[in-house]
């Protein structure tokens, strides 16, 4: 029967040191806010979201969603200034519901600076609607 550690385990079965506690532990919280699309948005165009996710933050892209109806042909990036896509690069919001930034299972994404966050409009033209953007973070 093979072994099997988690990846924390390992870290520290590997190291002799306790897990780094950045990974290990914090309180989950979520920003939700909404962006209203007025139907005249196009490729490019910035949406600028409450910024308060604090340094040190860790973004859980798996737990992140983009919430509402569908948007054809439609893909949003959620990032900072400095990095437009950090959080979700193409997000489609081509079909109605809840649509994470990532399915992939990726990392947590640790915030270097207070995050100014954004949304882009990384292709298609939106119509008028509203979309809910939640960013799962864990804090310290």
């Amino acid at each position: 029967m093979p072994v099997t550690q988690s990846k924390l385990q390992a870290d520290y079965a590997n190291h002799g040191n306790p897990a780094d506690g950045i990974e290990a532990t914090g309180r989950v919280r979520f920003l939700n806010d909404s962006i209203t699309f007025v139907g005249d948005e196009g490729s490019a165009d910035v949406i600028t979201l409450l910024g308060n996710i604090p340094a040190g933050a860790l973004i859980d892209p798996a737990k992140s969603s983009v919430i509402g109806g569908a948007q054809s042909g439609v893909t949003l990036d959620i990032g900072s200034t400095a990095n437009p896509d950090a959080y979700g690069n193409g997000v489609s919001v081509a079909s109605a519901g809840t649509r994470f930034f990532d399915t992939d299972g990726h990392e947590l994404i640790k915030v270097a600076a207070e995050a100014d966050l954004k949304v882009t409009i990384a292709g298609g033209s939106p119509t008028a609607g509203t979309q809910r953007v939640s960013i799962a973070y864990y804090v310290r």
